[in-house]
């Protein structure tokens, strides 16, 4: 009798056998760990890459494409605000009419947010507000500037207070003296600053507070700051009075403000020149502006606020493409370029 060969059957490997014999719940448990992990790893790849992009492109991503859209009405008003602060200080210096001069006007800047405002706009005067509207007037203003009208007026008002012996003052001297004719002159005090409109008391009640202050006389044929300053300036160009009343000397300081045309007698002593005889014939005025002429300093610090404030509101308006927050604040649909 054959005896039949015992078939042995392979053993299964443990680890299949184990999963294979685990509760279904047991595996599912394990299956939804691992996903866990994975999404954990997918997410801190996520974050490097996302760290090393805003790295190289300074921040622009994600926080610059954020901003650009996502802006609140504040922001938007603000932008506008910058664009169009300088024509509207340029309109409130424009009507002034004691402004000292119109070569310095203040650059206007938006500090914060909103910045202008409907309710400021309420605010402004008349002219001004006509300023902003209408192009023709703010021409007009360059052609008929008020300040300039304003001070030339002063500069007459104070030329006719001049009495006669002021403008024709002669003192007798034994010495050689020297002639000039025709020639402009300035004051060693024309740019005392403290207003055309106050009167000669007014003036005595400021510089009482002025320590340093320097009651010397001068004829300058240059109007500068050294008029009158033994240390600096063409020495040549300064003559000494001295004999006039304060008060005089102050009236021909109004007078001359911009210069008068004088003919004038002097001698010259230790490096001094003395005035011994003057005869003032005449004020000059501040020359007005006319728009025409384009290299003019006022028409051309004009023209360029106007240039500017048009391409900052087109910079606006095609950001208003991607977003309605830029969309014209109120206030600004009352001001025409």
């Amino acid at each position: 009798m054959v005896k039949k060969k015992k078939i042995k059957r392979k053993k299964k490997d443990k680890f299949i056998e184990d999963i294979l014999e685990k509760p279904l719940q047991n595996y599912s448990k394990e299956t939804k760990v691992s996903f866990k992990d994975n999404l954990k790893e997918y997410g801190k790849n996520t974050l490097i890459i996302l760290f090393v992009i805003t790295f190289f492109t300074g921040g622009w991503f994600p926080f610059g494409l954020y901003d650009k859209y996502t802006i609140s009405k504040d922001e938007a008003n603000f932008e506008w605000s910058r664009a169009l602060m300088p024509i509207i200080s340029w309109c409130q210096n424009a009507t002034e009419d004691k402004r000292v001069s119109f070569a310095s006007f203040p650059n206007y800047k938006v500090k914060s947010e909103p910045g202008f405002s409907s309710e400021y706009y309420e605010k402004l005067s008349t002219n001004e507000k006509k300023c902003l509207l209408d192009e023709n007037y703010r021409i007009f203003l360059i052609n008929n500037d008020p300040s300039t009208i304003n001070n030339n007026n002063l500069i007459k008002k104070h030329f006719n207070l001049l009495s006669n012996d002021i403008k024709n003052l002669k003192i007798n001297s034994s010495k050689k003296l020297i002639e000039l004719n025709n020639v402009v002159i300035n004051t060693n005090s024309n740019d005392w600053g403290y207003g055309w409109d106050k009167t000669f008391e007014d003036f005595v009640s400021m510089k009482k507070y002025d320590d340093e202050w320097d009651n010397s006389q001068w004829f300058c044929l240059e109007n500068t700051l050294w008029c009158g300053s033994s240390t600096y300036g063409d020495k040549s160009n300064k003559f000494k009075l001295g004999f006039l009343s304060e008060k005089d000397f102050w009236q021909i300081t109004m007078a001359c403000h911009n210069g008068c045309i004088a003919d004038i007698k002097y001698y010259t002593e230790n490096g001094v020149n003395y005035i011994r005889e003057y005869r003032i014939k005449e004020y000059i005025l501040t020359e007005l502006s006319n728009y025409k002429d384009k290299e003019n300093t006022y028409v051309k610090e004009y023209n360029e606020i106007i240039s500017k404030a048009n391409d900052d509101i087109k910079i606006i308006r095609e950001k208003l493409k991607e977003n309605k927050k830029y969309a014209p604040p109120i206030w600004t649909t009352k001001i025409k370029l």
